[in-house]
């Protein structure tokens, strides 16, 4: 057992995302089914005072559980995305490759749309591969492109908004944007799956992104650190919301 260290308080939730949690833990659980509410039975199903062991595990062995919630999630879905997904003059082909995994543009959406049914809110996270190139040329002809991600409302740990005005033939338009994200995500490295906590932060020259990851310390401390880090010329966080009657975030 490791005694994690977070000397940056990387790891600090929101109050109001923290208050949510738990919430969306129990929606995942029953979308999960009946193997997850088993697991979890001290606290769904726990076992009366005067309940034999016995007879407390034959009424877990006997429990059933009607998933209506998951099948209302995946017919609305499937309503929404029962046409064809298409992308006018599709330059990056993001309708057969759309994630960094391959997964067409149809996939991506009804994944993400199950995400936002299932919690309320879903971000599309655009990114791009790290590589090692100097030029738009050069990043072209190694086949750089960006891709899309899903980020899960259960992902989030923290967020800002500003509202940015623009001006355009005399007339101003006011854009609300996230000026600072903090999610948790897990991504394969060094041949093998980890969790990382990712930030972005809008400045005056762009958008700073930040990668944390848990380093080991010693045989008996690991540590929150920062490992990577980089900056976007933009000056916006390249997300965009997707709302299942939600007013905000």
């Amino acid at each position: 057992m490791h005694n994690i260290k977070d000397p940056q308080g990387i790891t600090t939730l929101d109050q109001d995302v923290a208050y949510l949690l738990p919430d969306l833990e129990k929606v995942s659980d029953v979308i999960a089914g009946k193997r997850r509410l088993l697991e979890k039975s001290d606290a769904y199903l726990p076992q009366d005072p005067n309940e034999t062991d016995t007879g407390y595990r034959n009424r877990k062995h006997r429990t059933l559980l009607v998933n209506y919630l998951k099948k209302v999630r995946n017919v609305a879905t499937a309503l929404v995305t029962r046409k064809p997904i298409t992308i006018e003059n599709d330059i990056l082909n993001l309708e057969r490759y759309a994630t960094k995994d391959g997964q067409p543009l149809h996939t991506f959406v009804k994944n993400l749309l199950q995400c936002a049914w299932q919690e309320g809110i879903a971000l599309i996270l655009v990114d791009a591969p790290r590589i090692a190139a100097e030029t738009q040329a050069e990043q072209n002809t190694l086949g750089f492109r960006p891709y899309f991600s899903v980020v899960k409302r259960s992902q989030i740990m923290s967020f800002d908004s500003e509202l940015k005005t623009y001006s355009d033939s005399g007339q101003n338009y006011f854009l609300s944007g996230l000026s600072y994200l903090k999610i948790t995500a897990s991504v394969k490295k060094d041949g093998e799956q980890k969790d990382i906590i990712q930030t972005w932060k809008t400045e005056e020259n762009g958008t700073v992104w930040e990668i944390w990851e848990l380093v080991e310390v010693d045989k008996k401390t690991k540590e929150w650190q920062l490992t990577e880090t980089g900056q976007l010329n933009i000056d916006f966080i390249p997300v965009a919301p997707i709302y299942i009657e939600q007013d905000g975030l």
